[in-house]
C-alpha cells in the first residue's frame, strides 16, 4: 500500500491538471432524520450522496481549468486505485497566497447535470 500522494495523477477532460499539490475527495450521503417523538436518540437514514472533489494547483490559476467547465476526471492514486467523475462540473476557484510561499489555486468539482 502506498502511504504517500506524490505520483498519483489528476486527469480532467482527459489532460492532465497542472502542478497538483493537494487532492481531497469526499462523498457523504444526506443525512434524513427519521425519528419519532418517543425515540431516545435521533434516527436517520441516508439520502443521495454528495461528492466534492477539492483539487489545489501551483500558481494563481489553471489556463486550461475555469468555473463551468465540465468533463470527466480521473484521479489515480499511487496505490493504483482511482476514482473517477464521469461528469463533473467546476464549481468555484479561489487562489491563495502565504508570504514566502508558493501563490496556489484551490478548484472544487461536483457532478454534473447531465
Amino acid at each position: 500500500m502506498a502511504l504517500q500522494f506524490n505520483g498519483s495523477v489528476l486527469t480532467f477532460a482527459s489532460a492532465p491538471v497542472g502542478q497538483v499539490t493537494a487532492m481531497s475527495l469526499t462523498q457523504s450521503g444526506a443525512e434524513i432524520d427519521v425519528s419519532d417523538i418517543d425515540d431516545a436518540t435521533m434516527l436517520y437514514e441516508v439520502g443521495q450522496t454528495d461528492i466534492n472533489l477539492q483539487v489545489t494547483i501551483v500558481g494563481a490559476q489553471s489556463s486550461t481549468l475555469e468555473i463551468g467547465d465540465a468533463g470527466a476526471i480521473s484521479l489515480t492514486w499511487t496505490d493504483g486505485t482511482t476514482d473517477t467523475l464521469a461528469n463533473s462540473v467546476i464549481t468555484s476557484r479561489s487562489p491563495a497566497g502565504i508570504k514566502n510561499g508558493a501563490i496556489a489555486t484551490t478548484y472544487t468539482f461536483r457532478p454534473a447535470a447531465t
